[in-house]
């Protein structure tokens, strides 16, 4: 996938699903979603596996808190999201819940 996405998201290619469950390492499991949400399309479903796991679970926890995505469900490790805003990118830092809730401020 590290390899194949880019080069879809290139060619603007666009998908109405998409599946992580590859190399939960980190960071493949946030390149996979760079790439794969760059080509979601408005609507789509983004279905997560191994949501147990360190690396998949802060993307979990992150999408969970985006107003980009909606989760449909949560079956065990595996969870299902539907984007809900037509943005190829998530925003700044700023503007991540997640990540202003886990990071201190001065």
């Amino acid at each position: 996938s590290e390899v194949v996405l880019p080069r879809l998201a290139e060619a603007q290619e666009t998908i109405d699903a998409g599946l992580i469950d590859g190399n939960h390492g980190w960071p493949a499991v946030f390149v996979d979603f760079c790439y794969i949400n760059r080509m979601l399309t408005k609507g789509g479903l983004l279905f997560v596996d191994d949501v147990q796991l360190h690396s998949v679970s802060q993307l979990f926890l992150l999408l969970r808190h985006q107003e980009e995505f909606d989760l449909i469900s949560l079956d065990g490790k595996f969870a299902t999201f539907r984007k809900v805003r037509d943005h190829e990118f998530l925003p700044d830092w700023r503007a991540e819940p997640f990540i202003r809730m886990n990071t201190p401020m001065a």
